[in-house]
């Protein structure tokens, strides 16, 4: 499959995303008087005012004044100075003629100096310099675009945990509801005889364990949502809901690395890194270079050394520097950065590697907790059917009371696990999302 139709299927899927959650409402209203926040919306606050963004993009103002800076060195540089005071001078200039020649004399003096330098050629070091500094602002926005992985990698990770508990909690309420009715029935039975106590007991027992598996849940949920909260600032209480994902196993591994090889942000930040060593290359062996210059001086002096009055010179003076030896340090400069740059390249291989390996995981995992998620249904469905007729044979008196609750809390525990795992093929596909490059906010925002 070529590289671009692979991209545009990627690139189909993820608008779908897009779409099923911009066309959700922020928070829209349940059934049960609860509100439904959907992903993106948890995610554009978390990405709203966060002070990790604001740190990356305080640094990619850095880096634009960087390149002002740099850039200043083509323009004329211009130096005034002024300077005045008394004086004492013996013997003493006069004019001529004057009859205070030959005697010290104190007076005020005053000198003026106005100096105009501009670089005409320096062996490229400062274009080098400006385009260094230009690529380094690249690098910096690719930085900026890991930090908003992070936070929305981590807001997904908080949001998928508060749906697997919102769930938890819901099943585990429904447990007590279900044992709460036997326990019920239980009683009456014992009252009439028709039990032991033992079975009453028992049946207790499992309602607390019911209750703690409640409480455990709520505190679980507690706890993601203050995670939540960390990312995104404090936010009124809502039931997350499963986000709509397109499958990702869709898509073959050769495909992923591919897509991964060209925009992966790890990658591009390294490759931009070494082509801003590339110019700081440029910029060192500019120095092997003469510079040129063009110097345009104007002083002027009031009665220095004495009443003489106005001194004025001009020069306009053309300028070469040339180092002819400087103890090789010169070369040894452009040795060290060109095996900064032989290490960007052992870099690159070593990221490439690293993204093929964590997409081969991911794209495992995935495939696991697929394989893992349709036993478990169908594991559901049996233990639902056959919780259905332990449920008929105990209205019937012929039912086993320990069989049934234990058909309760195995059903229990399949649908506990299967939203654990739901929540788990998510998260791994947004990392893998993020391994190919194409995990942004515009993916949440199709206004952003």
């Amino acid at each position: 499959m070529k590289l671009v139709s692979l991209k545009n299927i990627i690139c189909t899927g993820l608008l779908l995303i897009s779409a099923s959650f911009t066309s959700m409402p922020a928070l829209s209203q349940a059934t049960d008087n609860e509100n439904i926040m959907s992903i993106d919306t948890a995610i554009l606050f978390a990405l709203t005012n966060n002070p990790d963004l604001n740190i990356v993009n305080s640094k990619d103002e850095q880096a634009k004044y960087a390149i002002d800076e740099a850039k200043s060195s083509y323009y004329p540089q211009v130096d005034l100075s002024a300077s005045i005071g008394r004086e004492y001078n013996n013997p003493a200039a006069f004019k001529a003629n004057s009859e205070h020649s030959g005697r010290g004399h104190s007076n005020t003096s005053n000198d003026y100096s106005l100096t105009v330098n501009q670089l005409l050629y320096d062996g490229k070091s400062t274009t080098s310099e400006v385009k260094k500094r230009e690529q380094l602002l690249n690098s910096s926005e690719y930085k900026n675009t890991l930090v908003q992985q992070k936070i929305i990698l981590d807001t997904i990770n908080s949001y998928m945990k508060i749906y697997q508990y919102h769930k938890s909690m819901d099943e585990a309420k429904n447990l007590i509801d279900q044992i709460s009715k036997m326990n019920k029935k239980v009683a009456l039975m014992v009252d009439a005889g028709a039990e032991d106590l033992a079975k009453s007991k028992y049946v207790q027992s499992r309602l607390s364990f019911a209750k703690s598996e409640l409480t455990n849940a709520d505190a679980s949920l507690s706890e993601a949502v203050s995670e939540l909260e960390f990312l995104t600032g404090n936010i009124p209480t809502f039931k997350a809901k499963k986000p709509d994902f397109f499958d990702v196993l869709s898509q073959d591994l050769r495909g992923y690395f591919k897509l991964a090889s060209s925009n992966n942000t790890n990658l591009l930040l390294n490759e931009s890194d070494k082509k801003a060593t590339e110019f700081e290359l440029d910029k060192a062996e500019g120095r092997f270079l003469p510079t040129l210059n063009m110097v345009m001086e104007y002083d002027q002096s009031i009665d220095s050394g004495g009443e003489i009055g106005k001194d004025k010179n001009a020069s306009l003076i053309l300028q070469m520097n040339y180092k002819i030896f400087d103890g090789y340090g010169r070369k040894a400069t452009t040795n060290r950065v060109e095996k900064q740059i032989s290490e960007s390249s052992f870099k690159s291989e070593r990221i490439e590697r690293d993204i093929k390996k964590k997409i081969k995981s991911k794209y495992n995992q995935i495939f696991s907790l697929e394989q893992e998620l349709s036993i478990i249904e169908e594991e559901i469905i049996t233990n639902v059917d056959l919780q259905k007729i332990y449920q008929e044979q105990f209205e019937l008196g012929e039912g086993d009371i320990f069989r049934l609750i234990e058909g309760q809390e195995r059903l229990y525990r399949s649908k506990v696990r299967k939203y654990r795992i739901e929540t788990n093929i998510i998260i791994q596909s947004f990392e893998l999302i993020k391994q190919i490059g194409f995990l942004d906010k515009s993916l949440f925002c199709d206004v952003c």
